[in-house]
């Protein structure tokens, strides 16, 4: 035996053993025939030659660990963290990170909470069409979007701790201490019920922090702390009073307060590396990230310095299972959301009329129909013969 396989089956070991303890009382619960190791040791063995049986295995396994989860939830405390996501970059895997890590430190469960894009109510911007635009600038991904990139950005994840004197398994995102949280409707085809995602918009549980804490006290909580941003610090106090508020990152400044940058002063181009290992988080937020996809040739300014628009964009984004064709999509969504002012659609509109084969048609049917009344004669004439037809049939 080699020596990759002695480390290999050594591994394995630790890992069915970990995996073990996150099952065995679930398993219990339902009288399977199996001991956890037991299940575990075939699930390893058959994934290599049945890949269709590993995955039911595979399911059935993080059903467990979701059920073994809220079994131990009234011992346990709900780590909360919350989000736009518009979009999801770096800067909230930091955050997430964070989050996970104090988790594992206190034997705690994590929860993330993806707010939905509220519905515009067409009769309040009627006479607001500044807000509308704002508001729909801020907020280009629906639900359903965001949830599709978090689920490829935070998939489920096994990272070792060699700061012990025996390494063990650190599991992220698993079902056994990782869920989002949403309000809305999905309408995914992934069978994330199980595990990955929570609704806790229901009815007399309300919404907002309200609706979230009661969904998560009818789980089986009772212990509750909150880990959020330094601009969001306050807010969260002053409204979850009890509720231990943790802050994550340095003070933010003004970073994030705007859809419009600041001119570009600098010309010396930054490393991107260079800000992922010196991580800060006024180098990342949601409205940089739009800027960059809504202008991906050009550059912008940050912390002292240039980047490329798309190159950044990439950076931020491209983690997890997330790949290029990813984040081009990503970019696309958001530019295909942003709301154009009433000048850039009749601007849009001259082009589309003067350039395009199709708009120099519809030009020419405008034309027709608006000459003479010679659409209203046609079905005039028609309308007659129709006439004439029936009384002969008579």
């Amino acid at each position: 035996m080699s020596q990759d396989d002695t480390e290999y089956n050594w591994k394995r070991g630790i890992i069915i053993e970990e995996l073990g303890n996150k099952i065995n009382k679930a398993m219990q619960s339902v009288g399977h025939k199996d001991l956890p190791d037991d299940y575990l040791d075939r699930f390893f063995t058959i994934k290599k030659t049945n890949k269709k049986k590993g995955k039911l295995m595979l399911k059935q396994i993080c059903r467990w660990m979701y059920k073994q989860k809220l079994m131990d939830a009234p011992n346990k405390v709900a780590y909360l963290t919350f989000g736009r996501w518009q979009p999801p970059h770096i800067g909230h895997k930091n955050l997430i990170d964070f989050a996970m890590n104090m988790a594992n430190d206190n034997h705690a469960h994590v929860y993330v909470v993806v707010t939905e894009k509220g519905t515009i109510n067409s009769n309040y911007y009627n006479d607001k069409p500044d807000l509308k635009i704002e508001y729909e600038l801020k907020n280009p991904l629906t639900l359903q979007q965001k949830i599709n990139y978090l689920n490829k950005m935070f998939s489920p994840t096994l990272k070792w701790n060699y700061s012990t004197s025996v390494p063990s398994p650190i599991l992220f995102y698993y079902p056994s201490n990782f869920a989002f949280m949403y309000q809305g409707t999905r309408n995914d085809n992934i069978d994330n019920t199980f595990s990955r995602f929570v609704r806790y918009r229901k009815r007399n549980l309300g919404a907002g922090s309200t609706g979230i804490l009661s969904k998560l006290k009818e789980m089986g909580y009772s212990k509750f702390a909150i880990i959020v941003g330094s601009d969001r610090i306050e807010l969260f106090k002053r409204t979850n009073p009890g509720i231990k508020i943790i802050q994550h990152g340095l003070d933010r400044a003004s970073s994030g307060k705007g859809e419009i940058l600041n001119d570009i002063t600098s010309s010396k181009e930054l490393n991107l590396s260079f800000l992922e290992e010196n991580f800060n988080t006024q180098n990342y937020s949601g409205s940089k990230l739009r800027y960059a996809a809504r202008n991906k040739y050009g550059n912008q300014q940050i912390n002292s310095g240039t980047v490329n628009n798309y190159k950044y964009f990439t950076h931020a984004t491209k983690f997890g299972r997330m790949k290029n064709r990813d984040v081009d999509t990503l970019i696309k969504d958001i530019t295909n959301a942003t709301p154009l002012t009433d000048a850039q659609k009749r601007e849009n509109q001259e082009i589309f009329l003067n350039t395009n084969e199709m708009g120099s048609r519809i030009r020419l049917l405008l034309a027709k129909t608006r000459k003479n009344g010679g659409r209203k004669k046609k079905n005039k004439t028609r309308k007659k013969k129709k006439r004439k037809t029936r009384k002969k049939r008579r």
